[in-house]
C-alpha cells in the first residue's frame, strides 16, 4: 500500500480489506495514560500541516499519529521540546512505511521543523525507540486505510437523496468522499476515538457523511455485510463526529455572517445545486 497505489480499486480489494481487519484486532491497547496528553491536539495539527506541506499521503499522517499516541501512552518525555522531535520522528517512520521511496522526507528537511535543535543521530535514536516501543510492528491499520474503500462501496445508483433519484453518481461520490474525509480528520483530533477500531471509525465517517448528504438508506445493507457493523454499532462514534460537525457548522455560519456572504455559501453547500438530483 505504499505510494499512490489504490488497493480498493483492484481485484485484491476484498483480500486486502480482510487482512486489514485481522491486523486491527492486534493493535496495541491504548489507555490514554499520558500526563502530556494536553499537548496532543497541537502535535496532531502540527503533523497534519507538515504532512500537507511535504505532500505526504493522508494514511501516513494518520499512521504517524497512531505511533505518537502509543508512545506517549507508555512514556513521559522529560522535556516538552522532545515531544516535537517525537512527533517528527513518528512522521518520518510512517513515511518510510507508507510512501514511495522518492517521497520519503529526508531527516535534514524534517529537522527544519524543529529549528534544527536536535542532531541527526538524536533523530535516528528516537526512531529506534519508537520502533522498539511498538515491538517493531510498524504496519498498523488506521481509519484512513479503510475510508476510501467504504466510501466507494457505500454509494449505489439506487440510493436516494432527499427522497429523489441521484442523477449524477460521480458527483455524488465526490461529495460523499469529501464529507467522509472531513469526519476522518475529526477523528484524528480527539484521542477518544482511539477507543474504536479503525474500521469502525471509517464506517462511522461514511455513515455520518451519508446523514449529512441526506442519502437513504443511511446505512445500506451491503455496508452492514461488508463492515459487519450495524447502525447500533456505529451510533456512539457517529454521535461524537456529528457533535463536532455541529460546532464547526455553527462557527462557519457565524464567520459567514461576519463576512456578509452567507447567502452564497448556503447555496454552494446545497447538494442539489450540483445537479446530483
Amino acid at each position: 500500500m505504499a505510494g499512490n497505489e489504490k488497493w480498493w480499486q483492484t481485484e485484491l480489494a476484498k483480500d486486502v480489506h480482510s487482512n486489514l481487519r485481522k491486523r486491527e484486532i492486534e493493535l496495541p491497547v491504548y489507555r490514554s495514560n499520558s500526563p502530556q496528553i494536553c499537548y496532543r491536539k497541537f502535535l496532531v495539527n502540527w503533523l497534519a500541516l507538515i504532512g500537507e506541506k511535504m505532500g505526504l499521503l493522508q494514511e501516513v499522517v494518520h499512521l504517524a499519529v497512531r505511533y505518537l499516541d502509543h508512545v506517549m501512552d507508555r512514556y513521559e518525555l522529560l522535556m516538552e521540546s522532545q515531544l516535537n522531535m517525537l512527533a517528527i520522528c513518528c512522521l518520518s517512520l510512517a513515511a518510510k512505511i507508507g510512501e514511495c521511496e522518492d517521497n520519503i522526507p529526508k531527516v535534514s528537511n524534517l529537522r527544519k521543523f524543529c529549528k534544527e535543535s536536535f542532531a541527526i543521530y538524536e533523530f535516528v535514536a528516537m526512531e529506534v525507540k519508537i520502533a522498539a516501543c511498538l515491538n517493531w510492528k510498524l504496519i498498523l491499520p488506521t481509519a484512513a486505510n479503510f475510508v476510501d474503500f467504504y466510501t466507494m462501496e457505500s454509494l449505489s445508483p439506487s440510493d436516494l437523496h432527499a427522497e429523489n433519484e441521484i442523477t449524477c453518481i460521480v458527483k455524488a461520490r465526490s461529495y460523499l468522499q469529501r464529507y467522509a474525509q472531513y469526519f476522518i480528520e475529526v477523528s484524528l483530533q480527539d484521542y477518544m476515538f482511539m477507543q474504536f477500531l479503525p474500521s469502525l471509525v471509517a464506517s462511522a465517517a461514511v455513515y455520518s457523511a451519508r446523514i449529512c448528504l441526506q442519502l437513504t438508506p443511511v446505512w445500506p445493507l451491503n455496508m452492514i455485510s461488508l463492515t459487519k457493523y450495524s447502525i447500533d454499532n456505529l451510533q456512539k462514534c457517529k454521535d461524537m463526529m456529528m457533535r463536532t460537525h455541529e460546532i464547526d457548522a455553527k462557527r462557519t455560519k457565524k464567520n459567514n455572517r461576519t463576512a456578509d456572504y452567507s447567502t452564497e455559501v448556503d447555496k454552494s453547500n446545497r447538494f442539489d445545486s450540483y445537479g446530483l438530483c
